[in-house]
């Protein structure tokens, strides 16, 4: 029997096939099991040390494979350098830290689940301004919708941190969900809301605020489109977060009372 080019082509395909899905799954078992090592890490290692040793070790680690493979680490351009140095700020250094700082306040499932899964909200709401934007007129490529609210959602992390220092600054013993949610807006000047109307007046913090500006006014720059069609459109970007934030407070215990 005569194999041919074409059978002898598939064959390496399909064993190319097989090795790639095996090669998947090793490092999903890898990337899955430093999370629990990383818990154990920190309880005898700061996060700082923790971080500063793991970021030494891989780059002496990039550095060697570079040499190995006779690779040109060289970077060309200046806006080269801006690039990498904003990418790695917010996807390596950031996103290191905060993970591991995260793991001493939480548990390690909630912080791993968290982590991977807001990518997975923030496409289904560029979705859905995406399906707004083209009902009010206000349509532009998904991509790059899906891009600015990724971007965006820097706000969004610079909240997440101003929430930390104030809630770590105050020391109070956390009892229930509102002290979870420091004052940030109009809720400053009325401390004696709770539940429902605590989360709606809370929800619209000044970080809130700059998010839908920011959002509307870089989709009407996307679509080319008025001003108004680009906020009708980005209307789900915060009335779904608001809801939820709602139902958290309604189902908490403690969440609708001081």
């Amino acid at each position: 029997m005569t194999v041919t080019g074409d059978q002898q082509l598939q064959k390496s395909d399909r064993a190319a096939d097989v090795r790639s899905r095996l090669m998947l799954v090793t490092l999903c078992l890898i990337w899955g099991m430093t999370w629990p090592m990383m818990k154990i890490s920190l309880t005898e290692i700061p996060p700082l040390s923790m971080r500063t040793m793991t970021a030494a070790i891989g780059g002496v680690a990039l550095f060697a494979i570079c040499l190995f493979k006779r690779r040109s680490l060289r970077v060309s351009t200046a806006r080269d350098w801006v690039h990498i140095f904003v990418a790695s700020f917010f996807n390596i250094s950031a996103f290191s830290l905060f993970t591991a700082f995260a793991q001493i306040q939480a548990a390690t499932s909630r912080v791993a689940i968290l982590t991977y899964t807001l990518p997975i909200w923030t496409l289904l709401l560029a979705w859905l301004v995406s399906m707004m934007g083209s009902m009010t007129g206000a349509r532009a490529k998904f991509r790059n919708v899906f891009s600015l609210m990724a971007s965006c959602s820097l706000i969004q992390a610079l909240q997440s941190i101003a929430v930390y220092i104030v809630v770590r600054a105050k020391g109070d013993e956390i009892r229930s969900v509102e002290q979870l949610t420091p004052p940030f807006g109009l809720d400053i000047f009325l401390q004696d809301l709770h539940g429902t109307l605590f989360a709606v007046v809370n929800f619209f913090s000044i970080f809130e605020i700059w998010y839908i500006v920011v959002l509307g006014v870089g989709l009407a720059a996307l679509a080319k489109s008025s001003k108004g069609k680009a906020f009708a459109a980005i209307t789900p970007a915060w009335v779904l977060p608001l809801l939820l934030r709602m139902i958290q407070l309604a189902f908490t215990p403690g969440g609708s009372s001081s």
